[in-house]
């Protein structure tokens, strides 16, 4: 993978844990050094997923493509949100 200096991409990267995983954060990482994988919230399709990467050197990069890792997002069924005031007294 080519990142061009100074650059920030969005690319599909495959998922290590796979189609097992929906929903889920990744953590932000330097995966070489000056380059930067997000940290994002994304949702897996066929294997792969959708986040960026980005390039702070002020030369091009060529790198291995990464694999992601990420936490899973599981949804809690039958949670009711609650709405908060907030009361300012002076």
């Amino acid at each position: 993978m080519v990142i061009p200096s100074r650059t920030e991409l969005v690319i599909k990267l495959p998922v290590k844990n796979g189609i097992h995983v929906f929903e889920g954060v990744t953590e932000k990482q330097e995966v070489q050094k000056g380059v930067y994988l997000a940290g994002a919230m994304t949702k897996v399709q066929e294997g792969y997923a959708i986040t960026s990467i980005a390039n702070t050197n002020s030369e091009v990069v060529e790198i291995d493509e990464p694999v992601l890792e990420l936490t899973e997002i599981v949804e809690k069924r039958g949670v009711i949100p609650v709405k908060r005031r907030v009361v300012i007294m002076d």
